[in-house]
C-alpha cells in the first residue's frame, strides 16, 4: 500500500509566529464525482503540533460511510454506519441503513446505492497518519433513496490552509478560510513533495506544475471537485 506525503518547511521565526498567533494547519482532499458535494475538514495540525518541518502523510485506506448529517458550511459530519471498502465496490445501503458491499463496480470508482426510501448523507474516509484516531472525512453528497445511486474515486491533490479559526476535523468548509495551496502527487518521485511557507510571503509555488495557489474565500468545492460522467447499467459503472 503505497504512502502519500507532503512535506512542509517553514523557518523557526515564522513557526513561532504562527504558535503565537494560534494558527492551526487545515487539509482537505480532492476527488472526482458525477455531482458536486460538500468537503469537511480531512486533517487538522493542531497549534502545539506545528514545527520547522511538517509531514502530512495518507494511505490508500477507505471507508464507506453513510450518515444523517446536514451538509452545512461550519456543521460537523458524523458518521451513522461505515464499512471497509476498495476502489471498484459498490456499497448498497438496505432500507434500515446498514451497508454492504459488492465487487461489481468499475475501475478506481467507488459507488453507492440507495435502496431505501431515505435521504442520506454518503462518502469516504481516506486514512491521513498521525491523525490521533480520528476519521478522515474526504467527502459529503447528499443522496435519495429508491436505488439513487452516486459515484466518487478519490484524488491525489491535497489543498492546505494555515488559519486562525478553530475548526473539528469533519466540519464542513464551503469557502476558504485563507489563502492556501493545492498540491498534486500525481507522477510524484516516491510519492513526495515538498513546499515552503512564510507567514508574509504565503506558500512558495516556484512555478511548479503541480501546484495551485488559491485565494480567501475560494469555492472549495469547485476547487476540489473533478467531474466524471457515468452510465450504470446492469450493475456496471461505464466512465463517458
Amino acid at each position: 500500500m503505497p504512502n502519500y506525503t507532503i512535506t512542509i518547511h517553514i523557518s523557526p521565526d515564522d513557526v513561532d509566529t504562527l504558535i503565537k498567533g494560534k494558527y492551526a494547519l487545515y487539509a482537505f482532499k480532492a476527488i472526482a464525482s458525477n455531482g458536486m458535494g460538500g468537503f469537511p475538514i480531512w486533517y487538522k495540525l493542531d497549534t502545539s503540533q506545528l514545527s520547522t518541518q511538517i509531514v502530512v502523510d495518507w494511505i490508500d485506506e477507505f471507508k464507506a460511510y453513510n450518515s444523517v448529517s446536514k451538509i452545512e458550511n461550519g456543521e460537523e459530519i458524523f458518521i451513522g454506519n461505515s464499512l471497509r471498502t476498495e476502489l471498484g465496490y459498490i456499497i448498497d445501503i438496505d432500507k434500515y441503513g446498514n451497508l454492504s458491499s459488492s465487487s461489481k463496480g468499475f475501475g478506481d470508482l467507488i459507488a453507492f446505492r440507495n435502496n431505501s426510501n431515505i435521504e442520506y448523507t454518503v462518502g469516504f474516509t481516506q486514512t491521513a497518519l498521525h491523525s490521533n484516531g480520528k476519521e478522515n472525512i474526504v467527502c459529503a453528497f447528499y443522496l435519495f433513496g429508491g436505488g439513487t445511486a452516486r459515484v466518487l474515486t478519490p484524488v491525489n491533490k491535497v489543498a492546505l490552509i494555515f488559519s486562525s479559526e478553530n475548526f473539528q476535523m469533519g466540519t464542513v468548509i464551503e469557502r476558504a478560510m485563507s489563502g492556501g495551496i493545492l498540491v498534486d502527487l500525481d507522477g510524484a518521485d516516491n510519492n513526495n513533495r515538498e513546499i515552503n511557507f512564510s507567514v508574509n510571503n504565503g506558500w512558495a509555488s516556484n512555478n511548479y506544475p503541480w501546484v495551485e495557489n488559491f485565494n480567501y474565500n475560494t469555492d472549495l468545492s469547485l476547487l476540489l471537485t473533478e467531474n466524471i460522467a457515468t452510465i450504470y447499467v446492469e450493475d456496471i459503472w461505464i466512465i463517458i
